[in-house]
């Protein structure tokens, strides 16, 4: 975790420079700082999209480190979490260590891990108390979502599994292991969505957007990441792509025969 911070954290940021990137990231901080309608401009980063950058700027740089510092701490008791539940060996505690560094290097990667971690805290819960203690974490993803929309696509994923999980629980008898009747574990389980879709409706009016305008703006960004098609033709870094699944296959396989080790499931 130390290392992490050391690497993630924007200590030495980066000034504006002639150049396409350097000024559309600088853009961002102006859009926030001016209250700009996030629904009427075509931008695939929503209104706090500054905070996954590291550019500085003058009226945003304190809520860039701020913001960074609480994703942090959310990132490092998940981190925690799943580590303490399936690091069982040395083999498997040194595989944590080289994914977190790797994770670390990318902010992307980073964002994206955030939310799945947060779901796999949701899994391992030990009882409903357990996920109830929980559930504050999703008011991070909430952040993450308008940062990035397609960030906002992953976490509605993940936080809608966790609903799906407790369906699936109950047709396969595995809720009988939690104390709590039915209608305590519905509840327990709509804490987290209901969490996030507050998170997002408060932080989006906090960031001085028109809340009626929510809807315009994840319809807007659908039809401007359909437009992805072309981008997605390019060639990128093959190396990273390699690292990445290789990792994320490592990653999942061990949750995976972890889990099925333990309930059969």
């Amino acid at each position: 975790m130390t290392l992490q911070l050391l690497l993630w954290f924007p200590w030495h940021p980066m000034l504006l420079t002639p150049g396409l990137d350097s000024s559309y990231y600088y853009a961002l901080n102006e859009l926030f700082v001016h209250h700009v309608q996030f629904a009427a401009s075509v931008h695939p980063h929503g209104p706090y999209g500054f905070v996954k950058n590291d550019l500085y700027h003058p009226e945003t740089f304190h809520l860039l480190v701020g913001a960074r510092l609480v994703l942090f701490a959310v990132f490092a008791l998940l981190a925690a979490r799943a580590a303490s539940r399936w690091t069982v060996s040395l083999r498997s505690g040194s595989l944590w260590i080289v994914l977190l560094v790797a994770v670390a290097w990318h902010g992307e990667a980073y964002n994206t891990s955030l939310a799945m971690l947060a779901f796999l805290a949701f899994w391992s819960a030990a009882g409903l108390g357990d996920r109830a203690r929980w559930s504050p974490v999703v008011l991070a993803l909430s952040l993450i979502s308008l940062m990035k929309f397609t960030f906002g696509m992953l976490t509605v994923s993940l936080v809608g599994l966790t609903v799906l999980t407790v369906v699936l629980e109950r047709l396969s008898g595995r809720s009988r292991e939690r104390a709590g009747g039915p209608l305590e574990r519905v509840a327990v389980a709509m804490a987290w969505p209901a969490l996030y879709v507050a998170g997002v409706l408060l932080l989006w009016s906090a960031a001085g957007q028109e809340p009626a305008s929510l809807v315009e703006y994840v319809a807007s960004r659908l039809r401007f990441s359909a437009g992805y098609s072309e981008s997605h033709a390019l060639a990128g870094p093959a190396y990273r792509i390699v690292a990445f699944l290789a990792a994320g296959f490592a990653f999942w396989s061990t949750f995976v025969l972890r889990e099925v080790r333990r309930s059969g499931v």
